[in-house]
This record gives structure tokens, sequence and C-alpha cells, in this order.
């Protein structure tokens, strides 16, 4: 496939193959991100490190979701403790200590 010809005064779709050619770059592709499954076995994946139980690790990003009054703060509140501490909670055992792990965002939504 060509890149699109950029012609003066002559108007052309928007498309990723005209904004492509219009700056000079290659348009990307997800073929070009794909590898093959033996290539992934190969690559060295470190396993990140576990903060809280198996679900827990850092640099893990998650939502607390429940109706009103069921102690999602509570929970928040007591994740950011043994995140803290490297105690456990419950039956979820504690993994490293993460004392860089300062940051709560609890926010309600209004009814």
């Amino acid at each position: 496939m060509q890149a699109a010809k950029i012609q003066p005064n002559v108007p052309l779709p928007i498309t990723l193959e005209t904004i492509a050619a219009s700056v000079g770059e290659k348009k990307p592709l997800l073929r070009d991100a794909l590898i093959a499954s033996g290539r992934l076995l190969e690559l060295p994946i470190t396993q990140r490190p576990k903060i809280l139980g198996e679900w827990l690790r850092e640099g893990d990003f998650g939502y607390l979701y429940a109706p009103r009054g069921h102690g999602k703060t509570w929970l928040a509140m007591m994740i950011g403790n043994a995140m803290a501490t490297g105690q456990s909670l419950g039956s979820w055992q504690a993994g490293e200590k993460c004392p860089a792990c300062r940051l709560l965002r609890c926010r309600d939504e209004p009814s």
C-alpha cells in the first residue's frame, strides 16, 4: 500500500494514511507489535513484587466497587495500612513492605 500523496489545495479525507503521509511517518501497524508465542516464552519477564496476597503486586491499579455503606473506605484503609507496614490482612499474606506506597485516593460518588 502506497502512502497518500499530499497535493496543495486538494482536500483529502482524514485517515491514518493521510496523517502519516503529511508528517512523513510510517503508519503504525498492529502486526509490528505482535510476536510469535515461542519468542514470548524466551523473553525475560520478571515477576513484580507481591504486596498483598496473590492479587496485589507492585504497579497494580484497581477500584473498589460496592453500594454505599458496604465498607469500601474501611477496606481501602486496611489495604493501605497492610501495604505500608508489611502486615497481613486477613488471609492475604503481606509481601514486601512498600514504603513508597503512600497514595490512597478515596472518592465517594455523590448520591
